[in-house]
This record gives C-alpha cells, structure tokens and sequence, in this order.
C-alpha cells in the first residue's frame, strides 16, 4: 500500500482544477499582453481567475498580484516594503499619489510600452532625493517584527535585510503550544517598526495565530502614528501588517479586512492547485517597490510574461474553497480522520508526544516526537513501507539541522530529531490510517531496539 501523508508539502490538483487549466496550454494558449484576439482571450482568463481570488477574500481586483508561488510572494512583501522606504517620498503632494494609482488601475488597458513610459515617468516625478522620511531617518534602521518560526523563506528574506544592513529586526518565539502570544508582538514594535509579519498557520505544526488580535494592535499603532504626525504637521511612518496564509486557507477563512492584514501571500498548490503559481494579496495604499524589472505585468509590480494555466488553476482552486459546504465537509472529514489517526497512534506507540496546542490546529495536522528515535531513520523506513510523510517543511527538508520551528517552541534537539509531520488531505482513508499506524509502530520498535531503547 502507498499512503500520503504529507499533504502540507504540497497537494494533487484537483480534477475540476486540471480540467479548467487544460485549454490553456495549448488551445487558447495567447499573451495576455498582447493587444490581438488570441492574447485578449488569454487576458480575459487572467482576469476572471484575479476576480475569483479577489471576490473570495474581499479585496479589490487590482489588490491581487500573482507570483510563481508562496516564496516570491513573502520576499516581494518583505523587500519590497523596505524598498519602498527608500524609494519612495514621503512629502509627495496629494496629486502625485493619486496619479500613481489611476495609472496603477489602468495598466490593463493601457499598451505596454505607454505603460513602461508612464511608470518611468512618475518614478522621475516622486522619487526625488531629500525626501522627509529620509531627512527625518538618517542613522534610523526601519524595523520589523515577525516570528522565529516563519516559513525559511520569510525568515531568510528578514535576515538578509538585517545581514547587508538595511533593517534591524525582532523574531518573537511562539509559546510550548506553538501559537504567537499578541503581546510579546506589541512589546516588540518599535518607533522606527515599519512592518509586522506572523503566519496565519504554522507549516510544521500546524497551530493557528491569533491574527485577529495581533491586526488590531498593527491598527491602533497606525492610527496613534497618524494622530501625532497630524498634530506636528508631518506624514506618519507607515506600519504594515503582512501574514503567510498559506497552510490555512483550506480550513479557516481568511478576510483581509477582518484581520486588518495589509499583505498577504498564498501558494497554489497547497490548495489542490497547481504548482509554480501563488498570489500576494496588496492594499492599494502600500508603498511596494517591484523587486524584478521587466514589463508592466500586474500593475507593474511583478514583471514577467503570466503563467496562465496555472493563474486559471488557481483560480478554480480559490473557487472550490469558496464553496462552503464542500469547505464544510472537508474540514470535517480530514479532522474526524486526523483524530481517529491521534487516538490510535497514542494506544499503539509508547511514549510519544504531540508538538503544538491540539485545540489551536488545523484539521489536517500531526506533529509527533517519538522519544528515543531519529527522525530521519523512521522516516525512510516508513517511506521503504510506502508511507510518505515530512520531518520538517518541504523546504529544509534535506537539511541535517533540528526543526527550527520545533527548537522554536523550547524542544530539545534530540526531541526535534525524532519528530515526524503527517498532514492528511481529502485522499485518504480509515484503512490507510490503520495500515500507517502498524507500520509506525514496526518502525518505531526496531529503531529503539537498535538504540538500546526498547
């Protein structure tokens, strides 16, 4: 028997999914940029699947950016912020700031060459040296705040900004349950924070953040900022508010102005999409430097020509989990599964232990530490049993190091070594459960015993 238990490293795409991208690779296969019939087609498609995504998560079709994945999307956020600090005046007159974003809201109708002009244009016009914010900035560092346990791509793009010296940065731990305590986040905002970054859910284990809290204190620093720059007659700092909503969509709602997120990024194929395709969710009024040059392609904010089968993909995807009675089901089925899979794993296994609140997770994960075993052999012997499952994120999965997520919420390193994510999806089955627990089980036997442990 082959089992996949790894569901959070990526999916399968959905029939209904692949069925929506197949015209598309080679039937209506045009340039969405392309001012003839075949890339208006393609075009169209495009946008369909922008007012999908964007209808689902109750934000402006422009506010919308698609990607190549979860990873552009989180280094787009967090460079392009930055970027945006330096680049950007901050004593721009209320005109400028008004043009810059008709033009934003009409580069789809615009031909590309007017376009790449035009944006060139107003880049001349606001981004004249002796800005206030750097005035007011020099010898400041921007600041921002995320959590020790983001995703390595969100993490690495924070430290490379600490690394060459353009940020300082605060990594908050989560507590021993795995979520983000909201007033270690309020301590750790600065004067100089210019962005907030905390995961919807965590990757590896699973557990959900309080987002909606930690959206209100981002809110309540705004508005105090513009209240004291308004009585000193000067522009307040931004502060942004960005979460990786990634391994949550499926089984939470997420609305942008609930949690009062101002960024957001997601990956396509950890929701039955598919692969090489993702968006970043951007308010109109975030100031983002684009981090590739090219084209005008998505309101000039990421250049390059659009994967459309995979936008159309995505789209279908976001669609499905619009759905809510399919939501509903899905939910309910995979975490119905996932706890019979706790119960009889806890009665068959010695001395195991979940990592992360269970009550604080989503419905499809599993985070175990087997004490006295290493992860990495119970892994491939289970894989040798055609049971397929994660000691980490997908990601660093080929690294040697402990989880720095499970480090994160205070286990040992030899806990963090015999640790195994499972992560179930709508494709499996009590008997395949059944079957990975014996197998688990066999496993975890023969490797204690080998260790003297048994």
């Amino acid at each position: 028997m082959r089992v996949y238990l790894d569901y959070a490293a990526t999916t399968p795409v959905d029939e209904e999914v692949f069925e929506a991208m197949k015209p598309y690779f080679s039937k209506d296969f045009g340039n969405p940029m392309a001012l003839h019939a075949f890339g208006q087609e393609a075009r169209k498609a495009v946008e369909e699947a922008r007012a999908i995504i964007a209808d689902h998560f109750e934000v402006s079709h422009e506010e919308i950016i698609f990607t190549s994945g979860a990873t552009e999307s989180n280094n787009l956020a967090v460079k392009g912020i930055i970027g945006g600090m330096k680049h950007e005046t901050w004593n721009m007159k209320h005109e400028a700031w008004n043009m810059k974003h008709e033009t934003r809201d009409k580069l789809q109708e615009t031909h590309q060459g007017e376009v790449e002009a035009t944006r060139n244009k107003l880049q001349t016009r606001y981004n004249f040296p002796n800005s206030k914010f750097e005035t007011q900035s020099k010898g400041v560092l921007p600041h921002i705040v995320t959590t020790a346990y983001e995703h390595h791509c969100l993490l690495d793009s924070v430290k490379s900004l600490v690394k060459s010296g353009e940020v300082e940065a605060t990594f908050v731990r989560p507590g021993k349950d795995g979520v983000i305590d909201p007033e270690k986040i309020q301590e750790a905002i600065k004067p100089n924070t210019v962005l907030v970054s905390v995961m919807l859910v965590n990757n590896e284990v699973g557990t959900i953040n309080p987002l909606s809290e930690i959206g209100k204190i981002v809110q309540k620093e705004k508005i105090t900022r513009r209240e004291k720059a308004g009585i000193a007659h000067k522009e307040a700092l931004p502060i942004y508010f960005h979460s990786d909503i990634t391994q949550g969509v499926n089984y939470l709602p997420f609305l942008a102005k609930e949690f009062n997120v101002d960024l957001f990024s997601l990956s396509g194929h950890k929701i039955y999409g598919p692969k090489g395709v993702g968006i970043l969710g951007v308010k109109k009024e975030v100031k983002l430097k684009r981090m590739q040059d090219g084209g005008a392609q998505e309101f000039g904010l990421r250049a390059g020509t659009h994967n459309v089968t995979g936008i159309v993909g995505m789209g279908k995807a976001v669609e499905n989990i619009k759905h809510e009675a399919w939501s509903r089901k899905h939910r309910k089925e995979v975490g119905d599964l996932r706890d019979y899979f706790w119960g009889k794993l806890q009665k068959e296994v010695k001395n195991i232990a979940l990592n992360g609140s269970m009550e604080k997770r989503v419905a499809n994960n599993l985070n175990v530490s087997f004490k006295g075993v290493e992860g990495e052999s119970l892994l491939m012997l289970l894989d040798m049993a055609g049971i397929a499952c994660s000691t980490g994120s997908a990601c660093g999965s080929e690294s040697l190091e402990p989880s720095h997520v499970l480090l994160s919420l205070g286990l040992s390193h030899p806990d963090a070594h015999g640790s195994l994510r499972f992560t179930l999806g709508k494709g499996n089955s009590k008997e395949e459960i059944d079957y990975s627990v014996a197998e688990i089980k066999k496993a975890v036997e023969k490797l204690r015993k080998i260790a003297g442990r048994g």
